[in-house]
């Protein structure tokens, strides 16, 4: 079996992150893969060496094309024996969608989560579940910490993301700070970032951005009162992020919309029960077993993003979630309350369900059909 892996392998997003590990996954189970990568408007980072190795093969006699890039760069064509596009989808969409035209271009669309399952399934896309896949055997080597002061003995809630209308920042600051107040030994690591603008600047805006929200939730006029926040305004590299894990105590995450939290996985495998909105990928790893996490329920709701990060995302004829605050509130309390009552090895048990050796036999699998 030969594959041609086609990505933005380059990007430093979750697609191009998801791609390279899609890529050791196919080759742990004995795929021939050679690669082609896609980069998009601003070029891209350089690739991982053993991916350049890889897009220096010859493409003589492939018999699958795995397309993973932006649905709307796809490219239908008959010389394969199977075209397989692998799609991130965040929202609830329609057959008036712009990707819905590109999601039938291919013989199959493969989707992170059972929810974007099922929804392309209502509206007659061919596709499969097949999520991302991980080297879990990295969760158990992170030993350095992050130094965060004298937030270091505190129990730490953290999130990291870009910002964006469906990270639902506002929520998460909303609830932390109507939850706790400065008698609780609690401290919130917000690790957020704008590619687009310098970390003092984030830095700036997010600290005034957390000072409007305490003044307009009229609690306390003393700002004193209100429990602290650690502010990580730049992007983490991958070893990093793992130090971040192993920093922090719980994960919290109300999101919109989440294809499939990587950054939510990780935690879980760290043994830091991500407290996550009931939606997307969340709802195929966090088991509703306190020892992993908590999913907390919501509703769905009519999309509404001013400054999406692509044009023609998250518009009014899409949907995504809304999380119960009232509930996040009573779990953020409950771990924090309960912290040495955790079984915290419950999670990496499920990670193993999407290491490389799993997800690997599930493509190889589709890739036979």
């Amino acid at each position: 079996m030969k594959v041609l892996y086609v990505a933005h392998f380059g990007e430093q997003s979750n697609w191009s992150y998801s791609a390279i590990h899609r890529v050791l996954s196919l080759q742990n189970s004995d795929v021939d893969v050679v690669c082609k990568n896609i980069p998009l408007q601003n070029g891209g980072s350089k690739v991982p060496e053993f991916i350049e190795n890889l897009m220096n093969k010859d493409t003589q006699n492939v018999d699958v094309c795995i397309q993973h890039v932006l649905p709307n760069m796809v490219i239908g064509t008959q010389k394969f024996k199977k075209n397989i596009l692998c799609a991130h989808i965040d929202t609830e969409i329609s057959e008036h969608h712009p990707w819905y035209h590109y999601l039938n271009m291919v013989d199959e669309v493969w989707v992170n989560n059972r929810d974007s399952l099922q929804n392309l399934t209502n509206i007659g896309v061919k596709a499969k579940y097949i999520p991302m896949t991980f080297n879990t055997e990295l969760y158990d080597k992170v030993d350095r910490k992050i130094d965060l002061g004298e937030m270091n003995d505190r129990f730490k809630f953290y999130f990291s993301s870009s910002v964006g209308e469906k990270n639902n920042l506002n929520g998460l600051i909303r609830t932390y700070l109507s939850e706790f107040d400065n008698s609780d030994n609690v401290c919130f690591v917000f690790n957020v970032y704008d590619p687009r603008h310098t970390e003092e600047d984030m830095k700036n805006y997010f600290s005034d951005y957390i000072n409007k929200n305490k003044e307009a939730m009229r609690v306390n006029k003393n700002h004193s009162h209100f429990p602290p926040v650690f502010l990580i305004t730049k992007p983490l590299n991958i070893l990093e992020q793992q130090s971040l894990h192993a920093s922090c105590d719980c994960y919290v995450d109300l999101t919109k919309s989440r294809d499939f939290s990587i950054t939510g996985f990780e935690a879980m495998c760290h043994g830091k029960t991500p407290i996550c909105s009931n939606t997307g990928g969340y709802k195929d790893f966090v088991k509703q077993d306190s020892n992993i996490g908590k999913l907390i329920n919501g509703v769905s709701t009519i999309c509404f993003d001013p400054n999406p990060p692509v044009e023609n995302l998250y518009k009014s004829n899409e949907f995504w979630f809304s999380p119960d605050e009232k509930e996040c509130k009573k779990a953020m309390r409950w771990y924090y309350e309960n912290k040495d009552n955790v079984n915290r090895r419950a999670g990496i048990d499920v990670g193993k369900e999407f290491d490389y050796k799993a997800i690997g036999k599930k493509m190889k699998e589709s890739l036979n059909e």
